[in-house]
């Protein structure tokens, strides 16, 4: 009971705003939530979209849910929330399996996008993003894009976030995530990449952080990366996660495995790899530095084939991972993020020796 009341701790209105330049709206259905991109987009205010759990399938259009702005405002975008009686969105269960976009396999899944210039942050957590098709991508595209020239120029948040078994008829699969200038950062925490197809190369998807900074400014951790597939005989670097721009780059604590050819490719920028297990990196240059990465070991998913990426008992990946970053709360299930004595790689950590009741999505 006491973890439930928890739960039950956030309270809030189904659609309102909270201050002069904050708007905060609370959806059920696909028009709800086409809608309210449409308004975040052009109605001049900081914007929070709380999407409540179900599955969310449109059955038209080249864009499952598309947000494209000329303005400098921050929009989130946050699945995992439930109704208590009459009250839409009343409380937040952290596991993105629970809200699920759904591409129907025809479509492009989730389009948030900056024009050139803009400076807004744009935030992405909580959600599964699956079954999308396109030309270029098939499940998110973030920023710009990562091959749009200029660019959106602002902080970009992915965690939680579970992207599977998109498609593209040319590269990345998965998504795609681009900005550039000054304002230019990326994060990618707790995300699972999975299952993801392409007709080019870097299915899993690719990053592009161009910066004038000499720190990082892309930031991937705590996230697994499997089973992203290239199946042409013109792939190229296959069907792995693509990291590229000028930007610095830090890569701690990922599971990378069992993708297309390289599970892991670098270009550009100087990038820190600590604490990550893979099978093949294909970098331009070695990164500037590296340390305690687990190469061709076996991660002992519990079944990654059902994408089941949690460690089995005995995975080497297990309190393997570094405390250098902060990988927030909570896993990609939303429980507990640190369970012993450091991070587990990957986006799951185990929950051996820890008594449990059942409600642990806390908020």
């Amino acid at each position: 009971m006491a973890s439930w009341l928890k739960r039950m701790a956030i309270l809030v209105g189904a659609t309102c705003t909270f201050a002069a330049e904050a708007a905060t709206f609370c959806v059920d259905t696909v028009a709800e939530l086409q809608n309210a991109l449409a308004t975040a987009a052009t109605n001049g205010e900081h914007d929070v979209i709380r999407i409540e759990t179900g599955v969310y399938a449109p059955t038209s259009g080249m864009v499952a849910f598309n947000y494209t702005t000329s303005q400098n405002f921050n929009l989130v975008v946050e699945g995992g929330w439930v109704r208590v009686g009459l009250v839409g969105c009343a409380a937040r269960l952290n596991d993105p399996a629970l809200t699920v976009l759904d591409g129907g396999g025809s479509r492009l899944v989730l389009r948030l996008l900056g024009n050139p210039e803009t400076t807004g942050a744009i935030t992405v957590r909580n959600l599964t993003v699956r079954n999308g098709s396109g030309p270029d991508v098939g499940g998110m595209v973030l920023g710009a894009g990562a091959g749009l020239g200029t660019s959106h120029s602002g902080r970009l948040t992915v965690d939680r976030v579970i992207v599977r078994e998109n498609h593209s008829n040319g590269s990345l699969g998965g998504l795609s995530i681009g900005t550039s200038g000054s304002g230019a950062e990326v994060e990618i925490l707790n995300s699972v990449i999975a299952g993801n197809t392409c007709a080019v190369q870097a299915c899993a998807g690719e990053i592009r952080v161009d910066s004038p900074f000499s720190n990082p400014r892309l930031v991937v951790a705590g996230n697994t990366v499997s089973i992203n597939t290239c199946p042409s005989s013109t792939c190229g670097t296959g069907g792995g996660l693509r990291l590229t721009g000028t930007a610095a780059k830090a890569i701690y604590n990922n599971a990378l495995f069992f993708n297309e050819a390289a599970d892991l490719i670098l270009l550009g920028g100087p990038s820190q790899v600590f604490n990550n297990a893979y099978g093949i990196l294909s970098a331009s240059a070695p990164p500037a530095s590296q340390g305690n990465n687990l190469v061709g070991v076996n991660p002992s998913f519990v079944n990654g084939l059902a994408y089941d990426f949690r460690l089995a008992t005995g995975s080497p990946l297990i309190d393997a991972g570094s405390l250098d970053l902060d990988l927030g709360a909570f896993d990609v299930s939303g429980l507990p993020r640190l369970n012993g004595p450091s991070y587990d790689i990957g986006a799951h950590e185990n929950q051996y020796m820890v008594f449990r009741d059942g409600f642990e999505s806390l908020l």
